[in-house]
């Protein structure tokens, strides 16, 4: 789903425009370290493809991604209370995306070599025998047959060490006499808390013939018995991250869990909107009435562009520690939400943002995201630079506020008429006020990025183009 990046892109108009929202650093866990936050009250929520970032090339067989994964889930273990990793639900994903999915795979596939399979109807002695798993990738069936395997396998360890922690504990406590053990200090002794979402627990052993069973792993009784209601409706990853965040933020507004910062780790652009469509629901809905929890989001920065912002980072802030992840420009960035959403608001609608009702201020989001997908995603062929199309949208709700076309986008879409009628003029409206004349070529890409605008938030979610009278999408 990612907006298109580059230095015309969504995040760097952010960073740009409101580096007061933004920390850069070395790693996540230095990150926090300089934010002030501690591990016992953070929870870290994840996508797996964050886990296996940065996989060297000499991670090849089954065991050294294992190895890989463990190592990295460990590290963010050393900054969190609980770490939730999630798997997307690729069988659920609309058709529209699946087949933007497998455009990508058949690119990023290689030919099929000697001795592999073909399609996911293999099993762990095929997949241990492999030299290099990296072939599966492109293929998400076979993929995710292998994830599945490795993170069982992960779970396995973890579950592993807790189990010689608590026998460690054991003997030791009966060195000592035993004794009541204090409420405040129970499990203590053990590793945080690690949720698996989204994963078979069957792993590579599923039969060729059964469909995935998702199921919520825990490397605790008490993991599972935190996640044991939350329902996962959006399918893909990106979306449920957020998701999991709702379901933190209530476990910790029913003293469930002892949660005051919640980090939300994704290698894509686009969690960006889709975080700030959540915070803007949440405010709606007054999930956040009294709510002193902080969500972060982080993603992994490389390239010339992103060296050169570490460098400057490091310079003004006498930084001089290693990357945790490799060498060259590699580095974080750190996003925090609510300052980001406030001064957003306060950049389109000046001061006045303040005086309006969370409805409004939730629809207003929802155009900056639709604006955003007009300046290209996976669905929407690019119309106009995402930079310049803000500019346009702050002109446009600032100096015609009174206007129908405003006033009618103002009051929010969730379906295709809805989105004909009351988001596509105003679209219609900021690309004309950017100067460019919209292609015929293009025609459906406004639809398009209202269609996406709802994707990215909360809720129920439109399964697909077909509904919103839409023919498939094409950007290359």
């Amino acid at each position: 789903m990612g907006l298109l990046s580059g230095t015309r892109g969504a995040k760097h108009f952010c960073t740009e425009h409101f580096s007061a929202a933004t920390l850069r650093h070395n790693s996540a866990g230095l990150a926090l370290e300089a934010l002030g936050t501690h591990p016992d009250i953070t929870a870290i929520v994840t996508d797996y493809t964050e886990v296996l970032r940065a996989t060297p090339p000499s991670v090849r067989t089954l065991d050294e991604y294992v190895e890989f994964a463990l190592s990295a889930v460990m590290r963010k273990m050393q900054s969190a209370a609980i770490v939730v990793i999630g798997i997307d639900h690729y069988e659920r994903v609309p058709s529209t995306k699946s087949e933007t999915q497998q455009q990508r795979s058949n690119r990023d596939a290689r030919p099929p070599e000697a001795g592999y399979p073909v399609d996911d109807r293999f099993g762990v002695a095929e997949l241990e025998r492999l030299p290099d798993c990296k072939p599966l990738v492109p293929n998400r069936p076979m993929r995710y047959r292998m994830f599945d395997e490795m993170l069982r396998r992960v779970m396995s360890r973890i579950v592993a060490m807790n189990r010689k922690l608590e026998e460690a504990h054991a003997l030791t406590d009966s060195a000592l006499g035993g004794g009541e053990a204090d409420a405040s200090v129970v499990g203590s002794h053990l590793l945080p808390e690690l949720v698996i979402l989204g994963g078979d627990p069957r792993g590579a052993d599923r039969p060729v013939d059964e469909p995935r069973r998702p199921t919520v792993q825990a490397s605790s009784g008490r993991g599972s018995a935190l996640f044991r209601d939350f329902d996962q409706k959006h399918p893909e990853m990106d979306g449920a991250l957020h998701e999991v965040e709702d379901h933190l933020r209530q476990l910790a507004d029913r003293d469930e869990l002892a949660v005051k910062v919640i980090v939300v780790e994704s290698i894509d652009s686009d969690h960006l909107a889709i975080a700030l469509r959540h915070h803007a629901e949440r405010l709606r809905s007054a999930m956040m009435d009294g709510d002193d929890v902080w969500t972060y989001l982080c993603s992994r920065e490389r390239g010339k562009y992103a060296s050169g912002e570490l460098t400057l980072c490091k310079d003004s802030c006498g930084l001089s520690e290693p990357s945790l992840y490799g060498g060259g420009g590699d580095g974080v960035l750190v996003v925090d939400v609510k300052i980001l959403h406030d001064m957003l608001l306060q950049h389109l609608l000046g001061s006045a943002w303040r005086g309006i009702s969370p409805d409004e201020r939730a629809n207003v989001v929802k155009m900056l995201v639709a604006a955003w997908a007009v300046g290209g995603c996976d669905y929407v062929t690019r119309v106009e630079h995402a930079d310049v199309l803000v500019t346009s949208l702050q002109t446009v709700l600032r100096e015609e506020a009174s206007t129908a076309v405003v006033r009618n986008a103002k009051e929010g879409w969730t379906t295709s008429s809805e989105a004909r009628e009351r988001l596509v003029p105003l679209l219609r409206r900021i690309v004309a006020n950017a100067g460019k004349v919209l292609p015929s070529t293009l025609a459906n890409a406004l639809m398009r990025a209202a269609w996406t605008a709802e994707y990215f938030g909360p809720g129920s979610y439109p399964t697909d183009y077909a509904e919103w009278d839409f023919a498939l999408p094409s950007p290359a």
